[in-house]
């Protein structure tokens, strides 16, 4: 896709490009239930975004850095669930 997508709202929004292309295909992958939580999102589309995402790396284990499990980030998330304040409201 990196190669044949031309368009910048395309690079940007990858699954436009996905939709609009039958070659490509896509699924949903379901986490585990010890895993799930729904409302902790770990994008970065704006600035609070950034610095949510610094925040978050200071409570990580420094001993598994840069390489944190997921459950590093639940289990910080669970504990300062607070953080997740830092997040921009979605429109």
């Amino acid at each position: 896709m990196d190669k044949e997508a031309k368009n910048s709202s395309d690079r940007e929004h990858v699954l436009t490009f996905l939709h609009a292309n039958p070659d490509y295909r896509s699924c949903y992958l379901y986490a585990e239930e010890e895993y799930q939580r729904p409302h902790y999102r770990l994008d970065i589309d704006y600035q609070e975004d950034i610095e949510f995402i610094r925040e978050l790396a200071k409570r990580l284990p420094e001993e598994n850095a840069p390489y944190w499990t997921t459950m590093d980030i639940i289990n910080a998330l669970d504990k300062e669930p607070e953080l997740l304040k830092m997040r921009r409201v979605r429109e």
